[in-house]
């Protein structure tokens, strides 16, 4: 069963991927790949790429960039400063800054107003080095709580093996379905 295939189309469907950790960037660009293609208008909020990163990966694997908005936590953070923000990217200085994360998620929203949106969320393992286990779950929380109000579908990106039991078990029950690399 193919990703897409367990998108629910009337109602908002969030699923758990979780991957190896030498395919994590495979993942996401699969994941990107087959929601494009739907005709999703995109939402990527990177923890774990700079969304220049991303942005030529998804180019050089033939994804057509111009409906994907990026929210990008990690470029700052690593180059010290934030690149030039436009129409199509945001920027936050800091993983850990969940206030600045979820007021760019809520921005993006409104920006990309539309029925078929999917936002992905790369990835909450990246997430646990910048901010301690119990914030990243309330975050995940709030994450896909927001999705669901709004009547989205998303995906939560993490590392196969990456997250404690207690973790898992608490993430897995925010969302409809775990699924793994096939």
């Amino acid at each position: 069963m193919s990703f897409l295939e367990r998108i629910e189309p009337d109602s908002p469907t969030i699923l758990l991927y979780l991957s190896d950790p030498t395919n994590i960037r495979a993942s996401n660009t699969e994941i990107i790949s087959q929601v494009e293609k739907a005709g999703y208008k995109t939402i990527v909020i990177t923890t774990n790429f700079p969304s220049s990163v991303l942005e030529k990966l998804y180019t050089q694997k033939g994804i057509n960039t111009d409906n994907i908005f990026y929210i990008d936590a990690i470029s700052a953070y690593s180059l010290g400063k934030a690149p030039e923000e436009d129409e199509r990217h945001l920027n936050i200085n800091n993983p850990g800054d969940l206030t600045s994360l979820s007021i760019a998620i809520t921005k993006a929203i409104r920006q990309m107003d539309g029925n078929k949106i999917f936002i992905l969320f790369d990835s909450i393992s990246s997430m646990l080095i910048y901010i301690p286990t119990l914030k990243t779950v309330k975050f995940i929380h709030f994450l896909s709580n927001k999705i669901r109000q709004i009547n989205y579908s998303g995906a939560l990106l993490a590392i196969e093996g990456g997250l404690d039991p207690m973790m898992l078990a608490q993430v897995s029950s925010f969302v409809d379905e775990v699924v793994t690399d096939e």
